[in-house]
């Protein structure tokens, strides 16, 4: 769905610059006729298409600025990034009163349909954080969430995490069982240490 998304602003950029060349003959033309006194050629239609250009340029590129920023977040590796994730909140709480000011078009519910999604893990990112796991609770943690094959702790990003989050809702409960278990594994060890000095 985001690979669509940003195709589709791809394409837009593509053609916005094809218009731009077309404005420039389009200007040439009106010069020349002007030039060689002959009658101005009515361009309503390329107004019409510059307004609409104009609009889906402004639309897809909301959706392109809430996108880049979400991919910065996304590039942050989880390591450092998990005692930091108030900048997530921060992220989607500035998108979220952008949104307010803005026009409701189709973009504005989709981008508002990611926050809300993203608002809805917020809570649970505490159960991902991991600072209790063991190597082996990180892998049953990657398997809960249907994280692919030889993903490990150290390439894992904030990214990885996003793209997961609706699995990270799914398994919330599992999360926060097998954080438990894992504090009170590290509580028992830390107790037989104590003990055998």
């Amino acid at each position: 769905d985001r690979k669509k998304c940003e195709a589709a602003v791809k394409v837009i950029k593509e053609k916005k610059q094809e218009w731009e060349e077309l404005e420039k003959t389009k200007e040439t033309l009106l010069k020349d006729c002007d030039h060689f006194g002959m009658d101005i050629p009515d361009f309503e239609i390329a107004t019409e298409l510059k307004n609409d250009m104009a609009a889906y340029e402004s639309m897809w590129g909301l959706y392109d600025n809430f996108n880049n920023g979400l991919q910065d977040l996304a590039k942050e590796d989880w390591i450092s990034f998990r005692t930091k994730t108030y900048m997530f909140e921060e992220f989607l709480g500035g998108w979220y009163e952008k949104l307010k000011a803005e026009e409701t078009t189709t973009m504005t519910v989709r981008i508002q349909k990611d926050i809300d999604k993203y608002k809805n893990v917020l809570p649970v990112l505490k159960w991902v954080r991991g600072e209790p796991l063991s190597q082996d609770h990180w892998l049953e943690l990657f398997r809960l969430l249907k994280m692919p094959r030889g993903t490990t702790l150290e390439k894992l990003n904030f990214g990885h995490v996003l793209n997961v989050s609706d699995e990270i809702i799914r398994n919330a409960d599992a999360l926060k069982e097998l954080n438990q278990r894992a504090q009170g594994e590290v509580t028992i060890r830390e107790a037989i240490r104590e003990l055998d000095l």
